[in-house]
């Protein structure tokens, strides 16, 4: 019927809006925008996967979980809605819960290069440094240029107390993404750990202090270098009032681990698949 063909291609045409915003970082209005396919079409899973993620960018990960659970009970078969999921798991330490998740998503799609890398990172954090560097390899394999993939493999060997094997990743990372400042945080820090200075790069020409950059909209960790005492130096949040002094090798790990969430959020914000065929190839 004429009415019923028209609300459909509405809801299309909603849930491509809805999605473009998600990949622009439009979070809460892509909330609002598939919450308003979703009252047309309740039971459309890639629309509710969508949502988790935006859910996830906005650090609402009850929400988030809530909605790629009923996603997979929809359409078990839907990769994005596992991986997300996953991936909210690892951020909140659950690491057996999302290993379970980041497996199927895997299992269904293979060659899922994010959600390989993911695993790795979480592999990572369990300590378990073979089975991240086999994941984070396969990743590279897929796409060379995943600079977030090669920012983690740097901090597998960053925890194995391999600095120059580090400082190569996070070298690579930065040529692949020139403009991150998050590579040039993890090359500045691996560089304090190493004893050097960090206002004087003629030890190692390889690396170079971060160009002066205004302000992004985004939020971002970055090294500010300048004159320090007593061996410590600040990492800040540019686009905030965030900040800290890192005095110690502790300190200074865990915010390789900081680094490495901002840098996943910026780079991975929404699905990479089609928005009417979902990472599965199918929708609901």
């Amino acid at each position: 019927m004429p009415a019923e063909k028209l609300r459909s291609e509405d809801v299309t045409h909603s849930f491509r809006h809805a999605s473009t915003l998600l990949a622009t970082g439009h979070y809460e209005d892509a909330v609002t925008a598939f919450s308003s396919v979703l009252q047309t079409e309740p039971n459309r899973a890639l629309a509710l996967a969508s949502r988790a993620a935006a859910h996830r960018m906005l650090g609402q990960n009850d929400l988030a979980i809530r909605d790629a659970s009923r996603s997979v009970e929809l359409q078990p078969g839907l990769a994005w809605a596992y991986a997300t999921r996953g991936a909210i798991h690892r951020l909140q330490k659950d690491y057996r819960e999302a290993l379970a998740d980041l497996n199927k998503a895997i299992e269904l799609q293979p060659d899922y290069e994010w959600c390989i890398a993911g695993r790795g990172e979480t592999y990572r954090l369990m300590g378990q440094s073979k089975q991240a560097l086999a994941d984070l390899n396969r990743a590279l394999e897929l796409n060379p240029r995943n600079d977030w993939a090669l920012m983690c493999r740097g901090a597998v060997y960053l925890d194995a107390q391999e600095e120059q094997e580090a400082l190569r990743a996070f070298r690579e990372a930065v040529s692949v993404n020139p403009d991150g400042d998050w590579a040039l945080g993890l090359a500045a820090l691996t560089y304090r750990l190493m004893g050097k200075d960090l206002t004087k790069y003629t030890d190692d020409p390889h690396v170079t202090a971060p160009p002066a950059r205004p302000a992004p909209n985004h939020p971002r960790w970055e090294l500010r270098i300048s004159p320090i005492a007593m061996g410590s130096f600040p990492l800040v949040d540019s686009a905030s009032s965030i900040s800290k002094v890192i005095n110690s090798s502790e300190e200074a790990h865990a915010a390789v681990d900081e680094i490495l969430l901002a840098a996943e959020a910026k780079g991975r914000a929404s699905n990479p698949a089609d928005p009417d065929g979902g990472q599965s190839g199918a929708r609901s």
